[in-house]
């Protein structure tokens, strides 16, 4: 999990490079505003997010209950590849931004699906559950996202 978190800090800090990198002098005032920082809090609390409305959501539509280290540690070994393709992403936004964000989305996209797929497959879900399931956590994610980052970001 820490590799996807480092991959939004990178992404943030190729971003913050490429946007003052044209303004000379003029960079050295705007350096603070810590765009870089803003990712890697993003990064952190979208991670987090996600796999909480997945664990509490999974619980809650099925019977079976898992325990929040037992699905974290199960979980968070799975977050490995979609992690080495955020870093990537970061690592290339500071040449190329387009390219970068390439990367990102694919990433983010099939993160998503793939940590999706997994968890339906450990609480062991029907077909008639998997889809209220992906709508309550998906729904739950984007809400608890929007908060933290209209509050806190």
């Amino acid at each position: 999990m820490a590799s996807s978190i480092i991959g939004f800090w990178l992404f943030g800090l190729g971003i913050k490079q490429m946007f003052y990198s044209g303004l000379g002098m003029m960079s050295g005032l705007f350096s603070d505003i810590g765009m870089g920082s803003r990712a890697l809090l993003l990064g952190l609390f979208s991670t987090v997010i996600l796999l909480g409305s997945f664990w509490f959501t999974g619980n809650m539509v099925t019977k079976q209950k898992l325990d929040i280290k037992e699905f974290i540690a199960k979980m968070g070994s799975f977050q490995l590849p979609f992690g080495a393709a955020l870093i990537l992403s970061g690592l290339i936004s500071f040449m190329s931004l387009k390219l970068a964000f390439l990367i990102l989305v694919l990433a983010l996209m099939t993160g998503l699906a793939a940590n999706s797929a997994a968890v339906i497959e450990l609480y062991r879900m029907g077909s008639s559950q998997w889809i209220k399931f992906l709508g309550v956590a998906l729904g739950i994610y984007v809400l608890f996202l929007a908060v933290v980052q209209t509050v806190l970001l």
